[in-house]
């Protein structure tokens, strides 16, 4: 999927930055230009880097601190994770022309084969261990710590206001599906803001893992990592844990497999068991949502309106749990 990118150099410039703010002369291998940041991979004689450029400002620094704070936490806990390279400097970060930069030693790996119930079952381990880790006793961090219900619904809520008052049109019947989803969960958001909270990834899926044979051997873009209903994130990545690298959702023997491998790490309490089906459907609200933001408001390409057809029928299944 082809994104704008986030670039605000030339990529020709990109050596002579890397040289200058980190002494390493590196070959460019691959740009990736993605919705909200751009990867550029470089190779040297004393190994291969990634480059990560997001744009400058305070959305973006934020993002970089809570890749690095939580590439940290997973690393102390044992969980594979990418090293941060300061600069020459001593700083974490670089800022120039526009764009905040980190760079990252490169990690070797192979992406999730849509199927491969092993690395699923490993992948949904992962995430339980991801939620067992101590949280900070620095609670600044916790980014949406008990509200992550309701920002959940502000996404659909917005789009759906947009699309009332003509601003935006969105594809055949996700106008009332979101009106629907959002009518069902409004009385429900609390019991999620409730639900026990922990840290978490923030966008775990497939896309975001490396794997060696049936493990995995890395976890990757942490930019969303924060506090919050643990039962939330673990629904996000249920739902969208193939998003991108498949052609549709996982099945409901895939899911079941997840589910259990994640519960063999963390004993989840009668409450969250109560809440699954509701956090379920807000996660699937919060993912469309985007998908719907880049396909009908931002526009950089139509894909994102053939994964919005494949996860229709999910989101129907979902609502209908709620009624």
């Amino acid at each position: 999927m082809a994104y704008p990118g986030t670039l605000r150099i030339p990529e020709s410039g990109l050596p002579g930055l890397l040289l200058k703010h980190y002494r390493i002369r590196g070959v460019v291998e691959h740009i990736r230009h993605g919705y909200r940041s751009t990867t550029v991979r470089f190779a040297s004689s004393g190994g291969r880097y990634m480059l990560k450029a997001l744009i400058s400002g305070d959305s973006g620094q934020r993002a970089i601190e809570r890749a690095l704070s939580a590439s940290r936490r997973l690393s102390s806990a044992g969980i594979p994770a990418a090293e941060s390279v300061p600069a020459i400097s001593g700083a974490d970060t670089v800022t120039e022309s526009g764009n905040t930069f980190v760079l990252w030693r490169y990690l070797d790996g192979n992406p999730f084969q849509p199927g491969n119930v092993r690395q699923l079952a490993d992948a949904g381990s992962v995430l339980g261990r991801i939620h067992r880790i101590r949280m900070a006793d620095d609670r600044s961090a916790e980014v949406g710590a008990g509200s992550a219900g309701t920002l959940a619904l502000e996404g659909p809520i917005g789009l759906c206001g947009r699309a009332s008052c003509g601003a935006v049109t969105l594809p055949y019947g996700w106008q009332d599906f979101l009106q629907a989803a959002t009518s069902v969960l409004a009385d429900q958001v609390t019991r999620v803001d409730g639900l026990p909270h922990t840290f978490n990834h923030g966008d775990y899926r497939a896309q975001n893992l490396l794997f060696e044979g049936d493990r995995v051997s890395a976890v990757l873009d942490t930019e969303d990592a924060a506090v919050g209903p643990r039962m939330l994130d673990a629904a996000y990545a249920a739902t969208f844990f193939q998003a991108v690298v498949a052609e549709g959702p996982m099945s409901v023997d895939d899911r079941s497999a997840f589910w259990a491998a994640y519960e063999g790490q963390v004993r989840l309490s009668v409450e969250e068991l109560a809440a699954r089906t509701v956090c379920l459907l807000l996660a699937y609200l919060k993912g469309v949502s985007l998908w719907l933001r880049i396909a009908c408001v931002d526009r950089p390409n139509d894909e994102a309106l053939g994964w919005l057809a494949a996860y229709r029928p999910l989101g129907e299944e979902l609502l209908s749990l709620q009624r």
